[in-house]
């Protein structure tokens, strides 16, 4: 991923969120099985671990191993990277008051880590190397993790449950951006500022110009929502609906351009969404891609590598791959 793409990720993360999976909000962290995949291999670690976690967003992953790390008095030092601007403390409700300390730091690469040789026991990564050059990202790992450590690293599966459902959401979202409803929303709103104040004398064709720039956004609003009537996503649908209207019918409190505005800052928020979505769904990879991934890391000199589906409890609804091996 690049530097200059990172925006849709710093401003995904600057809220209370800890989860990455488009959940509709995402405030509590992962369960089932990734949850339980985590605290087993967390709990299965030397105590006083040193701990790196890549692409690691408001810190899923190092929440889990802090928890097991006070569970079983483990005393890890865990550590968490991430190329966007993230700062967990500021966002995370609750951060402050937990039992133990994660190091967190934005602006990292890991395809160029800022660590010595062997300065961690165990990297871990979920949902977030794969959107950069894996080989790179391999090499660091191979550099910085200590002679007997450990690397787990999950990934979402491209026949996956969150992968589908991704794509779905990503075609509402560009249906909301491209379809009817900005465009009509934004000639109401600018047409009832401009001349729907009291104080305004108007023509018979500005109030006929009126009444049908009112009757086109009321109807992109009922297409819009008949369309996406079974949404994946309905939060993003009702949002977005719900804040176009409240802004049109609040014109009268504001300025056109600060009306405008909300309309440009919530298409910019859908559109990152969207964004968001396409990356995901071009960094998930498949079997054969899992496969290669273990054959790298083995290339590397990593034992007893592991490469394994897993599932959300039926065995028709893959979630990702999970990737581990010995240094």
């Amino acid at each position: 991923m690049s530097s200059s793409e990172n925006w849709i990720w710093d401003q995904y993360w600057h809220s209370n969120r800890i989860a990455s999976c488009f959940d509709g909000g995402s405030q509590t962290n992962y369960q089932g099985e990734v949850r339980k995949s985590w605290e087993l291999f967390f709990s299965s670690l030397a105590n006083k671990s040193r701990i790196l976690d890549l692409c690691t967003g408001n810190g899923a992953v190092p929440l889990i191993a802090g928890e097991v790390s006070e569970k079983n008095n483990k005393q890890f030092s865990i550590t968490g990277t991430d190329l966007a601007n993230i700062d967990p403390a500021r966002f995370l409700q609750g951060y402050a008051s937990l039992p133990f300390k994660i190091n967190f730091k934005g602006g990292v690469n890991a395809e160029d880590l800022p660590y010595e040789n062997e300065s961690f026991d165990v990297i871990t990564s979920q949902y977030g190397i794969e959107y950069g050059d894996v080989a790179k990202v391999f090499g660091e790992m191979a550099r910085v993790v200590a002679a007997g450590g450990k690397v787990k690293m999950v990934v979402h599966a491209r026949d996956g449950i969150v992968v589908k459902n991704c794509k779905v959401d990503a075609e509402e979202a560009n249906f909301l951006l491209n379809g009817p409803l900005f465009g009509a929303a934004e000639k109401a709103i600018t047409m009832v500022s401009r001349y729907g104040r009291g104080d305004v004398q108007r023509t018979s064709e500005i109030n006929q110009d009126l009444q049908k720039a009112d009757a086109n956004f009321a109807q992109a609003v009922e297409e819009v929502a008949a369309k996406l009537k079974n949404a994946v996503n309905p939060m993003m649908r009702d949002n977005a609906i719900n804040i176009l209207v409240h802004t049109y019918r609040h014109f009268n409190h504001f300025d056109e351009s600060v009306l405008l505005g909300k309309l440009k800052e919530l298409y910019g928020e859908i559109s990152a969404h969207a964004n968001r979505l396409s990356a995901l769904d071009n960094a998930s990879i498949d079997q054969q891609g899992a496969e290669k991934w273990a054959k790298n890391l083995a290339s590397l000199g990593f034992e007893n590598v592991t490469n394994e589906p897993m599932f959300d409890g039926a065995k028709d609804r893959l979630i990702a791959w999970q990737i581990a091996a010995d240094k």
